[in-house]
């Protein structure tokens, strides 16, 4: 890859309405961190783009129930006569597995809810533009990963909750320890004084939010399958839709 790729990461949680976008530079410096409707961040972002790798936050595709196929389960260690998993994708049982806590995309589209059918219309719209797999050729790559599972395997173990200040600040320092050049949380903590929660003059303007962190540990992803694609693992059945996340390998448990 060229220094003037993109690695790009989308995080799809809001549906069409409004995604957040995060690129980074070839030196892991943040070149945008933004929300908008996936329209607008298809035009002006990821269209216009000559050479970019592109991690999705989300499911690409449907559940094919390969773990609804007794020889299937069998192969991959399941009871063939028991039902359990059969509403994951090969992919996230792989996590699940392992204790990575991931939702599950459940077989047939009448089930699937509206947001993931929107995640799976980014997909195909990148695809129209000429994104393509990773390791196929072409100048411009899509793959779809998974923020919980990239902080998991990062600090091999669970982080805190996404929605809570200490799993914020937590993700921000993973990805910072990883040469994302964003503030230091420790820095905010620092400055946390007594006077200051009791006045309401703590400054919190450094601090990330949930969005814009899977957003950018999707990007970071995408940065390590360009530069150090031995240190990338690809979870699942390509037929349905692969994980991937950017360890050379996965623990059995986390």
């Amino acid at each position: 890859m060229s220094n003037t790729t993109a690695f790009i990461g989308i995080d799809p949680t809001n549906g069409m309405r409004s995604m957040t976008c995060a690129v980074l530079t070839s030196d892991l410096r943040v070149q945008t961190l933004t929300t908008a409707p996936a329209e607008v961040l298809l035009r002006d972002i990821l269209a216009p783009a000559e050479s970019a790798i592109c991690g999705i936050n989300g499911p690409s595709g449907p559940n094919r129930a390969l773990l609804t196929e007794p020889a299937y389960r069998e192969r991959v260690g399941l009871d063939p006569a028991r039902t359990n998993y059969s509403n994951y994708r090969v992919c996230e049982y792989e996590l699940r597995r392992r204790g990575i806590f991931v939702s599950y995309t459940p077989p047939g589209e009448d089930r699937v809810p509206a947001a993931v059918q929107e995640v799976w219309q980014v997909y195909e719209r990148l695809r129209e533009m000429g994104y393509t797999r990773i390791g196929r050729p072409g100048p411009r790559h899509l793959f779809e990963t998974n923020a919980q599972a990239i902080y998991t395997v990062l600090i091999n173990g669970h982080p805190y909750s996404k929605t809570s200040l200490e799993g914020q600040l937590q993700r921000q320092l993973i990805l910072h320890e990883q040469g994302i050049r964003i503030p230091d949380p420790i820095y905010t903590l620092q400055e946390w004084t007594r006077h200051r929660l009791l006045t309401g003059t703590v400054n919190m303007q450094d601090v990330l939010g949930p969005g814009q962190l899977d957003a950018l540990a999707a990007a970071y992803t995408a940065y390590v399958v360009a530069n150090e694609p031995d240190s990338i693992v690809e979870v699942g059945d390509e037929s349905e839709g692969q994980i991937v996340l950017p360890v050379a390998r996965l623990a059995e448990a986390y």
